[in-house]
């Protein structure tokens, strides 16, 4: 998720809060006239504390389930039921966005867990707090589930039960503060007793970071999270793979920082007479977006520099101005030129083509020189005005960091059959896994590891299955 969209989720998230509040505090007025009048004709007093309590708690809970149930959500409808899914997915995407969204799942119920004994006695003893905010929680995801209302996953009933824990933790610690202030011996015990779900999260969470941080290389996207199951895929193969594990070098790259990638986009604008526009510069969590003129726009990757340009007056060029026509018959050399006069230097051991589909491409395969691998794909789209409609370079560079063992061919065709493979598909009847090919990825960390990527058949479609080429124990 791009910080765009979660600031724009939060707007909506908070414009959504103030209708509710407003609903609320009309029905909590309404509430409290009637009561009012009942007790004003039995000459009975106004418990003011209690009217507060519920208005706050039932003002939290509209919250609470407006962002969990009434809310489009990004990531699809379904149901989870691996506990720990979430946490395995964002250690390996190694995203803050994916931990952020966990840890939002914790504190969105420590309120609960400090509210409910702060105005009602009978849930001051820790397991009717607890319950109450597990039970709270199943019930949403219950009806996530049976009314298909976003992603119903068993993970947010852990997180949400912890942020519960968590919240009364913190009553505990003002009502002894309370009680040292009345001069009244406060219940010392009870409240570190009640720190523990606090302290296990906090050394979860840093036993997390600190093993990722300790770990030499980073995450690959395709490895596995949960194994299939036997049934979900009948295996066949009728290929030969070979038992011989080696050696390969695994390469890495250049994380850019925020000031490098705006220094980058300011001289790449400058190569064709525009200025970057100092109002217009969009960060998010692994690229930038920078602008020109409201005519250029590029994205550029952290990791490795790749970038994707687009120019908008030649994609969408005005309808009374010249309309510029895409050209599908320029030679290399005519591609070359134009691209020089960005700042673009294409490497010699690129091969060059043309397709209606991708438009030029320059490939290039794990080609070396002078100490630096170049591997990846640029595309173009050439218009007659000589200039691109689109750039996209993928074209990475890599310098060698060190060697590791890599399984074998075999042992990887073997994590096929034990279901320990990323399947973006529909599952299949039968996988008839063919030839298989050694390629580079790159990690989470900028590191460009070996993989395996496997040919297959699935249903008669052609699909591949990547495995990574280093066995981490």
């Amino acid at each position: 998720m791009r910080l765009q969209d979660i600031l724009s989720m939060a707007t909506g998230y908070l414009a959504m809060g103030i209708t509710l509040f407003v609903i609320a505090l009309v029905a909590i007025l309404v509430g409290y006239f009637g009561i009012y009048i009942k007790l004003y004709k039995g000459k009975r007093k106004l418990d003011f504390k209690q009217i507060f309590w519920w208005f706050i708690l039932i003002f939290y809970l509209f919250v609470v389930l407006s962002v969990t149930l009434f809310r489009h959500s990004s990531f699809g409808r379904g149901q989870i039921i691996s506990l720990f899914y979430s946490y395995k997915e964002a250690w390996i995407s190694a995203s803050e966005t994916d931990w952020r969204y966990i840890v939002l799942n914790i504190l969105m119920f420590v309120p609960l867990g400090f509210w409910l004994p702060f105005g009602k006695k009978r849930f001051r003893v820790f397991w009717k707090t607890y319950l109450l905010g597990f039970a709270l929680t199943v019930g949403i995801e219950l009806f996530q589930m049976i009314f298909s209302l976003g992603l119903c996953e068993v993970a947010d009933v852990f997180n949400n039960t912890l942020g519960t824990m968590i919240g009364y933790g913190f009553y505990k610690v003002v009502e002894c503060v309370v009680l040292f202030c009345k001069k009244e011996k406060p219940k010392i015990f009870g409240m570190i007793i009640a720190q523990i779900p606090l302290i296990l999260a906090v050394c979860m969470f840093t036993i997390i970071f600190v093993a990722y941080q300790k770990q030499e290389l980073g995450n690959l996207q395709i490895e596995c999270i949960s194994p299939y199951k036997k049934h979900a895929f009948q295996i066949v193969s009728n290929e030969s793979y070979s038992k011989d594990s080696g050696k390969m070098f695994v390469y890495q790259t250049n994380r850019l920082t925020v000031e490098e990638t705006e220094m980058f986009a300011r001289t790449f604008f400058e190569n064709f007479g525009t200025t970057l526009d100092e109002t217009r510069i969009d960060i998010y969590e692994n690229t930038a977006v920078y602008w020109a003129d409201e005519s250029y726009s590029i994205w550029v990757d952290y990791k490795g520099g790749t970038y994707d340009m687009t120019d908008f007056d030649t994609t969408f060029p005005d309808e009374d101005g010249e309309q510029p026509q895409e050209v599908t018959d320029a030679t290399e050399e005519v591609i070359l030129e134009a691209l020089n006069k960005y700042g673009i230097e294409i490497p010699e051991g690129a091969s060059f083509s043309y397709s209606a589909d991708t438009g030029y491409v320059f490939t290039i395969e794990q080609w070396e020189k002078d100490g630096i691998m170049y591997d990846g794909v640029l595309t173009c789209d050439y218009y007659d005005n000589g200039k691109f409609a689109n750039i996209r370079n993928g074209i990475g560079q890599y310098t060698v960091y060190k060697e590791f063992e890599i399984r074998s061919e075999q042992e990887a065709y073997e994590q096929i059959l034990d279901g320990k493979f990323v399947w973006a598909a529909n599952a299949g009847t039968k996988m008839e896994v063919g030839k298989v090919s050694l390629y580079y990825m790159l990690d989470t960390k900028g590191f460009y590891q070996p993989i395996y990527s496997f040919e297959v058949q699935v249903d008669g479609e052609e699909h591949c299955v990547q495995i990574p080429g280093i066995n981490k124990k």
